[in-house]
């Protein structure tokens, strides 16, 4: 496999209706937010560049470049996507793929999300789970990611599943570990994860 240049994006400002308050900014026990809790935990996937994309209300308290959902609206992650997909394409040229990543997916580790690593595919995703994805950064994609643009305007929106239809090199891998992909939806799974992890 040759050498790449990956990015992480962690995808933020959801509508977290479920949940009831801004995911991103959730406080764990230690003081990291939610946000900050993901990428210190995904820091072993050793990207090369690390950045949060979507609306988000809240102002968090990291450092990370935030990449602004080009929608101006909440219509989703594949909004965050493809913001994200054509921002890098301008600004960092060199990366060669991207780990999209939700910011509840808490117990996400790098072991699980470098099995979503392929240098034979565009896009690759987890069985049943549409995120977190793995996207290859070419011209190809960039283009497929700006023909969906008005796509997503007239309708309203478009879901993870649908995205990922739209590349015709796409793969679905079993995860080993599928405890890893459980999202915090509710505020008792926040609860209960704090709790199972101490922190």
């Amino acid at each position: 496999m040759s050498a790449q240049l990956i990015g992480l994006g962690i995808l933020i400002g959801g509508a977290s209706t479920r949940m009831g308050q801004d995911k991103a900014s959730l406080q764990l026990a230690n003081g990291l937010s939610l946000l900050e809790h993901i990428v210190q935990r995904l820091a072993g996937v050793k990207a090369e560049l690390v950045f949060s994309s979507g609306v988000s209300p809240a102002e968090l308290a990291n450092d990370l470049l935030a990449i602004k959902d080009i929608f101006n609206t909440r219509l989703g992650p594949v909004g965050g996507i493809i913001s994200s997909v054509l921002w890098l394409s301008e600004h960092y040229p060199q990366l060669t793929a991207c780990y999209f990543v939700p910011v509840d997916l808490a117990a996400l580790n790098p072991e699980t999300l470098q099995q979503l690593a392929t240098n034979s595919h565009q896009i690759s995703h987890f069985t049943d789970h549409p995120l977190p994805l793995y996207l290859a950064l070419n011209a190809t994609t960039v283009q497929i990611c700006q023909d969906l643009i008005p796509v997503i305007q007239k309708q309203g929106g478009m879901s993870v599943y649908q995205f990922i239809q739209h590349f015709a090199m796409r793969q679905e891998i079993n995860c080993a570990a599928p405890e890893n992909l459980n999202n915090l939806n509710y505020f008792w799974q926040w609860e209960q994860f704090i709790h199972e992890n101490s922190i």
